[in-house]
């Protein structure tokens, strides 16, 4: 649900050739390991697990190669972030991070956003895959996309008007904000 009111854009200090080298220096020293992976980069470190806690976790980032776009279609993007999950179930596994519980980021990376497309950000809460057993939780990934305007410095995402449908704050925007600090810009 979107609340009424104006969208929040962050700022993102970042030139259009070094998005990738400006998330480097928001997380680092924030735990997280980078690598190139995919057509892209990936940030991650384990997380807290607020379902399992003898399980573990993994908080992720993702920079899609910058030619890789956005569909910005519901069904296709929802598809496309079901293929990442089973591929970055095994990148985590092996990483000894066991790809059960994840929070992922996909940040797309574009030269402009058209305001149609920046809706379309603001109003796609992603994917969550979560399994249980015996009422017990076994498995549970959440995906979310937002999109950087490399020309103008601007992240955009579900924000915090943007609730699943038991009133909570979407978690991605939460680890924009709190993790690679994110300023939203108040213009």
């Amino acid at each position: 649900m979107l609340s009424k009111g104006r969208l929040t854009e962050y700022i993102v200090d970042c030139s259009p050739n070094d998005s990738r080298e400006i998330f480097s220096r928001m997380l680092e020293g924030k735990g997280f390991s980078a690598r190139e992976w995919r057509d892209g980069y990936i940030f991650f470190r384990p997380g807290e697990n607020i379902y399992n806690e003898k399980e573990p976790s993994a908080e992720v980032f993702f920079l899609p190669a910058v030619s890789v776009r956005n569909s910005f279609d519901v069904g296709t993007e929802r598809a496309a972030l079901k293929k990442l999950d089973a591929a970055l179930q095994n990148f985590l596994s092996a990483e000894g991070l066991g790809g059960k519980y994840i929070d992922c980021t996909v940040v797309f990376r574009h030269d402009a956003l058209t305001a149609e497309e920046i809706r379309f950000y603001h109003t796609f809460g992603g994917v969550w895959f979560s399994e249980e057993k015996g009422g017990r939780d076994v498995s549970s990934r959440a995906y979310g996309c937002c999109g950087l305007d490399r020309g103008r410095g601007r992240l955009y995402g579900p924000v915090e008007e943007v609730t699943d449908a038991s009133g909570s704050p979407a978690e991605m925007m939460l680890l924009l904000t709190l993790e690679a600090e994110c300023v939203p810009y108040r213009g």
